[in-house]
């Protein structure tokens, strides 16, 4: 009788048991599967990027490497999708699906990691009007960044950030495109005549908390402008 009695109690946990496991695993598989969600997916315009690192995933969840970008540091890829994630953390991240022309490798990339690529640009030279044999200088016509380009500059930056690649145009590039920089920007005449004294401005900030970060916005703007735009006044001179 107490034979009999061991016995079933064996069945009975070893019945619980296989219950328990069964019960658990679809829980942590599910965890596993929401440890990123896809928070929006949005279309964006077929520009060329180069990656400069990092690794191409099969899908916005980040499931599989599907590619080790070192490898296709000299392979243009075209975007198609931009996809905003949360991770594990709460944190966001933003990746960006892309595809070669032919479309035999694509996949989602850290946006981070790609960077719009621009051709060599084309320098039209200037003729002369009549056959000289002189050495007379010719003059050039500066290259301009296409429109389309530059947008796409300032859509990878931060929001009211210039940053990387668009730190780096020309004047040419500035001049051409300065409503376009306005409005992305909010540069904008929006200051009074007596404001701008041969085209510096002085700014005073009466918070000396807020100082540094005042200071480190006129640094950030005086190098994309390419000269002193805007300095840090005091009470009394600004």
């Amino acid at each position: 009788m107490k034979q009999r009695r061991n016995i079933i109690t064996m069945i009975v946990a070893a019945v619980f048991s296989f219950g328990l496991m069964s019960g658990l695993s679809p829980v942590q598989n599910a965890d596993a599967k929401q440890s990123v969600k896809v928070v929006r997916v949005k279309k964006v315009a077929s520009k060329p990027y180069r990656a400069t690192k990092g690794y191409m995933y099969n899908s916005p969840k980040l499931t599989k490497k599907i590619h080790n970008l070192k490898n296709y540091k000299h392979t243009t890829f075209y975007s198609k999708k931009r996809v905003t994630i949360k991770t594990a953390k709460n944190k966001t991240a933003y990746y960006t699906y892309v595809t070669t022309k032919n479309g035999k490798i694509k996949g989602y990339v850290y946006s981070k990691y790609l960077e719009l690529y621009q051709p060599t640009k084309i320098t039209i030279t200037g003729m002369p009007s009549t056959p000289s044999d002189s050495t007379t200088p010719v003059k050039t016509t500066p290259s301009v960044i296409s429109k389309s380009s530059l947008e796409s500059m300032i859509a990878a930056a931060p929001d009211l950030d210039p940053a990387g690649s668009l730190l780096n145009l020309t004047s040419a590039d500035y001049s051409t495109y300065r409503s376009i920089f306005d409005h992305n920007f909010n540069v904008g005449d929006y200051a009074d005549d007596s404001v701008f004294n041969k085209d510096q401005a002085s700014i005073y900030v009466a918070s000396s908390e807020l100082v540094p970060y005042v200071q480190k916005a006129i640094d950030k703007w005086n190098a994309a402008l390419g000269t002193t735009v805007f300095t840090l006044g005091t009470r009394g001179n600004h």
